[in-house]
């Protein structure tokens, strides 16, 4: 151990008597605020002896609390607000579902009286058959003409230049004449198509329009899934664009 004579001397030495009793005050406080913290179970008999607990760690638990209380009463509030929405959906759930009921009610009700019904029906149930024969019609001889078109590289897309044509003619004449006839077949079923698809697309359009004609989703669904149907067969026509002019039909 070091020598006495070595031995730094205490700061409370230097300090005057004032700030001396202020140091000593200080000290009790900290000393009384320690003691208040003690473990409760330090008092009891045959008890292990008090440890003092951190100011510091103590505070962070308490944070710790009051947050851990706010998130608590956070959740609590949100489920309250998510089962008052949830009770309101469901109420406007049920009262549109009556409205619906209701709208679909006086829609048959309507339709079965509309002279106008059997009119609209024997078209649209005239012509979406005819459609779908034609259509067939076309795509098969679309497939037919195709075997003897000169191949391609873009899958049968390529619009072919007039020169390209030209020069295809000369080199094998009878192919060109084999294909000049399904060409022209095609041409015009594609036009009797167009003229009467653009007759059920118009009916279509004037159902769905007509302030007298309110339609429910589900018959504008059902006209829609025939009329995409047609249009299917239509779209294999598009290929036809390869013409001796080079222009599309």
């Amino acid at each position: 151990p070091p020598s006495p004579s070595r031995r730094s001397p205490s700061p409370s030495l230097y300090l005057s008597p004032s700030e001396r009793k202020r140091k000593l005050d200080q000290r009790a406080r900290v000393k009384s605020f320690a003691d208040s913290l003690r473990r409760p179970d330090a008092s009891h008999a045959g008890s292990s002896p008090s440890i003092l607990i951190d100011p510091s760690r103590n505070l962070h638990l308490s944070i710790q609390r009051q947050k851990e209380q706010q998130r608590q009463y956070q959740l609590e509030q949100e489920q309250e607000l998510q089962a008052r929405f949830d009770q309101i959906e469901e109420r406007e759930r049920q009262w549109r579902k009556g409205l619906k009921a209701d709208a679909d009610d006086q829609w048959h009700r309507f339709w079965n009286t509309w002279p106008g019904k059997n009119i609209y029906e024997s078209n649209y149930n005239r012509f979406i058959p005819t459609i779908k024969v034609r259509a067939s019609k076309a795509f098969r001889l679309h497939h037919k003409y195709q075997k003897v078109l000169p191949p391609t590289t873009e899958g049968g897309t390529k619009i072919w230049s007039p020169t390209e044509y030209k020069k295809w003619e000369k080199s094998t004449p009878d192919e060109y004449s084999k294909l000049q006839r399904p060409l022209d077949d095609v041409k015009k079923e594609y036009h009797s198509i167009q003229e009467q698809v653009g007759f059920i697309e118009a009916s279509l359009n004037k159902a769905a329009n007509d302030p007298l004609l309110h339609s429910p989703q589900w018959l504008l669904e059902n006209q829609a899934a025939s009329w995409r149907e047609c249009k299917h067969g239509l779209l294999a026509l598009t290929d036809l664009s390869r013409r001796k002019d080079g222009q599309s039909i």
